[in-house]
């Protein structure tokens, strides 16, 4: 009824509880939003183990929010990898077939030579497997010039 609405929140209120109302047909229902008013009305009431289960519950829904986060940025790193090389080795091809990689400078037929062999490395991998080795950014460097370098027999290809 109303009135044991009425009576019923102004009890929950005087606690600090933050109630909402709606009325379907001819009840009136009481109700909280948050997880946290939940767990803190029913530990009130006395239902600490529901309190507990609610708690874990959330600590559950959280770990495996975060795992999934996890491997989605996980995957998304990888296929950014696996298409960054499929680019470098094509770009790398390219060079070596119209130019030769002996005819480019020692470093960026390193950097070639070690994206060839391996092409599921990342530019940090690559980098620490150089005779000297170099930073992400340096090895990403010297892919860009290969690419520049590619970029060039395609434009001269089409002209």
């Amino acid at each position: 009824t109303e009135q044991l609405y009425l009576d019923f929140s102004k009890i929950l209120q005087s606690f600090g509880f933050s109630l909402k109302m709606i009325k379907r047909k001819n009840d009136y229902i009481l109700y909280i939003k948050g997880s946290e008013e939940i767990e803190d009305i029913l530990t009130f009431m006395g239902a600490q183990q529901s309190t507990l289960d609610i708690m874990n519950i959330k600590i559950l829904k959280n770990v495996r929010n975060r795992a999934n986060r996890i491997a989605n940025c996980d995957t998304a790193n990888i296929d950014k990898v696996i298409m960054a090389s499929t680019r470098q080795v094509n770009d790398i091809e390219i060079v070596d077939k119209n130019i030769g990689l002996g005819n480019v400078s020692p470093d960026l037929r390193e950097v070639a030579e070690l994206r060839l062999e391996n092409p599921e490395l990342s530019l940090k991998e690559i980098g620490e497997l150089m005779a000297k080795p170099l930073q992400r950014s340096g090895v990403n460097r010297r892919f860009q010039k290969i690419a520049k370098i590619a970029d060039e027999i395609r434009n001269k290809k089409e002209l």
